[in-house]
């Protein structure tokens, strides 16, 4: 995956390749290989979903620096230990410890590809703060629920979508959910009750 980011592909076009190649998706070979966690992502998976990869998996990849031999932890904090919140640490505030385990991709290598992601990076199309992420998850499959923008004729309609739909659009059932100021106030407001309790 690292040489084909190298030789110039972008992730979309990796995604493609891999998929043609038949290479299996980490979730599903996680479970194959005993990974419990990842269970409910892979029953009922049908031949062709099993290697159908998708952007965001790629791009996780190419950034996890796990692969040129480093362990990075402290990634997560918890916020609140009562409703288990977790929030980002700082890229700053991470633990890295070097040469844990074989690496894949050199160092210089890893960084190359940083950039060129960097080059390709598109700014975000909105400034839409998304309190609900991590917290909100699909009622049909249990896969986490991300924010989406839909710009309109005269307003930008805000939702959270399932994931699962993505990379199985023809097997989901779309699960979304519209966000609105009254809607997102009375989330917060009960979400805030229940930290206090």
């Amino acid at each position: 995956m690292f040489r084909l980011a190298l030789a110039g592909n972008s992730t979309v076009q990796i995604t493609k390749i891999l998929t043609e190649l038949k290479i299996l998706i980490p979730s599903f070979y996680k479970a194959k290989n005993g990974d419990t966690r990842f269970e409910r992502y892979s029953n009922g998976m049908s031949e062709e979903e099993r290697y159908k990869w998708c952007n965001a998996t790629v791009q996780q990849i190419l950034k996890n620096r796990v692969y040129t031999g480093d362990m990075v932890n402290h990634k997560y904090g918890v916020a609140n230990y009562k409703t288990k919140e977790r929030i980002l640490v700082p890229k700053e505030q991470h633990i890295i410890v070097q040469n844990t385990h074989k690496a894949i991709v050199s160092y210089e290598d890893f960084e190359k590809v940083q950039e060129l992601i960097k080059m390709r990076h598109r700014p975000k199309k909105h400034n839409f703060n998304n309190v609900f992420k991590s917290l909100v998850f699909c009622a049909e499959c249990g896969s986490r629920m991300t924010f989406e923008v839909k710009p309109r004729k005269y307003l930008k309609r805000q939702m959270l979508v399932c994931r699962y739909r993505f990379s199985h659009p023809k097997n989901a059932s779309i699960t979304t959910i519209f966000i609105t100021r009254i809607y997102m106030m009375r989330c917060l407001t009960e979400y805030e009750r229940y930290r206090k309790e």
